[in-house]
């Protein structure tokens, strides 16, 4: 507005007016050259995207919060130990000047829009046509764009081939407090929950009275029927759809399969049920928030990244300190990206780890194709399966991450394990690392519970310092977890006090700064105490099948296969069988699936499951 005053004019502008101004600025910025600023902020995933398709799913990073002078952009990928400032400016919203503008830019094609807002990342994910991705790369305050991964978690077969790896003498025998099996074993009171529960549970359970009071979690998953017996008691404080953006978890989905609900409803039911005599979770009296970002598609699931991003930021905001979530990203990210902080979802764990949470993470049933993210963050505790025999199934993934730490973390059990079932009568038995995870995260309740001082830090160094494979591999970790042992290990609040190797940095292998307790490692050292060897290419790599090259990667002779080029040519199974279908949305945006005889359809075919591969978003 224009006001005239003592016959001079004095400019008033309203905020509208500045952002109008600036938007019509912005276009005409964008007309001057928007392809050469476009290639200059994308990601090789997004140049992916472009080549073979119009429109997709992509985030749009900004630049800077002009509200929060602390936040830094780059930092946020780089590392894992953030300042208090970098914490609080976390939390401060993204610019709505920004958000605003984007918006106007969608609003010019039908079916384009915001998706997801992330306060932690500065950043939105945006479905848009390539035209208006190239107006939005032009903006001044968009630092990068990425694309938005897509999840992919096939089940495995009923019945996996099993791949023993010398178990330590406690994998070998009883726990005292959990029983060994052979086929079906009940419980009076935990029925078959007690088949695969882990050691000193069952005591804090009946002999302490815990189960989880009081602490609140968050399930990570497809869906879930609440309605089944088994949830009878259960707590759930909210439900978030994020697909649908409501409150409906137990809806299937115009695009979703009958059996949408199944896994997230075993998954819940190995933590949480309450059937004595059937089956109860060990922390079935914990408080629940429940979010469904997986969309189930035959045998294979899709989850999108910014789905799961949102879930994380959402629980954090309603106080929870566990969550649990047993999903990956293998079809987007490649094992060279697990470096335990550049990730998207790997970033948002790390960052959820900072703000107090403990998160549980299944490590994936792609074998020896390697971790995949965000099971490479390096707080979150990443869990494998075995056997009740202590035997590990080929399926489970092994590691190192691409940095050497050792992943998966812990193992626990994951072959026909008994849950609740919503399509195959009440119950049923499944196999998956999935499953092995919520046992991991009823844990880590009950530890929560014992020691509600400990930091997330602290939960993880208890149960891997007092785990059963001491020191720990690449194929299982730390092992079995015991909980007795866990909550009488004595935990410091810092990492180091001082250079000795009880109570700090490993003398040699890391440097204390006294003024944050935190030890800095020397090269080829990690964890807290800087304790343990990374894990290089030459410590893995098979020298039969592979090499390795000044990058760290294990390079494959002709035929064979795997991150560690441990599969030989003879193990390749064949490429022959039925093709399945291909779903498609109102984007056009379609999921396919190809099975090749009865099983998984892989670059190299090998794997020993039963399901279909979908392929990635935009055909990339």
């Amino acid at each position: 507005m224009l006001h005239v005053s003592n016959g001079r004019a004095a400019v008033r502008w309203t905020g509208v007016t500045v952002l109008l101004l600036y938007f019509i600025l912005v276009l005409a910025y964008v007309d001057r050259g928007c392809a050469t600023r476009l290639h200059g902020k994308l990601s090789d995933p997004v140049r992916r995207q472009l080549a073979d398709a119009d429109n997709g799913v992509f985030w749009v990073f900004f630049r800077d919060k002009p509200d929060a002078p602390y936040w830094k952009p780059v930092r946020a990928f780089d590392h894992t130990d953030f300042s208090a400032a970098e914490l609080a400016s976390d939390e401060v919203d993204v610019s709505a000047a920004y958000i605003s503008i984007v918006s106007n830019i969608l609003l010019s094609e039908p079916g384009s829009g915001i998706r997801v807002v992330s306060k932690w990342l500065n950043a939105a994910s945006v479905r848009c046509s390539r035209s208006q991705l190239e107006q939005i790369a032009a903006l001044p305050f968009v630092s990068r764009l990425d694309a938005v991964r897509s999840f992919v978690r096939p089940h495995v077969d009923s019945t996996p081939s099993y791949q023993a790896y010398a178990p330590d003498e406690y994998l070998r025998s009883e726990s005292l407090h959990r029983r060994q099996v052979s086929g079906d074993t009940k419980d009076d009171f935990f029925g078959y929950s007690i088949e695969g529960m882990p050691a000193g549970v069952q005591h804090v359970n009946q002999d302490e009275g815990f189960y989880g009071q009081g602490v609140r979690v968050l399930v990570i998953d497809g869906g879930f029927d609440l309605s089944h017996e088994v949830f009878r008691n259960l707590t759930v404080l909210d439900t978030r759809n994020f697909i649908s953006n409501n409150t409906d978890v137990a809806s299937i989905g115009p695009l979703e399969l009958p059996t949408q609900l199944n896994h997230g409803t075993g998954v819940l039911s190995v933590m949480a049920a309450y059937k004595p005599g059937t089956m109860v979770g060990s922390a079935y009296r914990a408080e629940y928030l429940l979010a469904k970002t997986e969309i189930t598609g035959n045998i294979s699931i899709r989850a999108e990244e910014d789905w799961f991003v949102a879930a994380v930021e959402w629980g954090i905001k309603n106080n929870v300190t566990v969550i649990s979530a047993s999903l990956g990203y293998p079809e987007w990210y490649t094992w060279i990206n697990t470096d335990g902080t550049t990730p998207v979802s790997t970033a948002v764990v790390n960052k959820a780890v900072a703000n107090g949470v403990s998160v549980v993470l299944a490590v994936g049933n792609q074998g020896d194709d390697g971790i995949a993210p965000p099971a490479d963050a390096p707080d979150a505790i990443a869990v494998g399966a075995i056997t009740t025999a202590g035997v590990r199934p080929s399926w489970s993934v092994i590691g190192p991450t691409f940095a050497g730490r050792i992943k998966p973390d812990l193992v626990a059990h994951g072959v026909q394990v008994f849950v609740a079932s919503n399509t195959t009568g009440n119950y049923t038995r499944l196999d998956g690392t999935s499953f092995s995870a919520p046992l991991i995260a009823a844990t880590v309740v009950l530890l929560k519970q014992l020691k509600p001082a400990y930091t997330p830090r602290q939960i993880r160094l208890a149960l891997l310092r007092t785990a059963s494979t001491q020191p720990p591999n690449r194929f299982v970790g730390w092992g079995r977890v015991n909980l007795t042992a866990a909550s009488e290990f004595p935990t410091p609040l810092n990492a180091c006090t001082r250079e000795t190797e009880d109570t700090g940095c490993v003398t040699g292998q890391g440097q204390c700064d006294g003024a944050t307790g935190e030890c800095t490692c020397q090269p080829g050292y990690f964890d807290y105490d800087c304790k343990y060897p990374k894990v290089l290419c030459r410590d893995f790599c098979n020298s039969t099948g592979g090499t390795c090259g000044a990058t760290g990667v294990c390079t494959c002779r002709r035929g064979y296969t795997g991150f560690d080029c441990s599969t030989p040519p003879d193990a390749v199974a064949s490429s022959s069988g039925d093709k399945g279908f291909v779903l498609t949305d109102e984007w056009k945006i379609g999921i396919a699936f190809l099975c090749v005889g009865g099983e998984l359809a892989h670059a190299d075919g090998r794997r020993n499951v039963s399901a279909c591969s979908a392929s990635r978003p935009f055909g990339s």
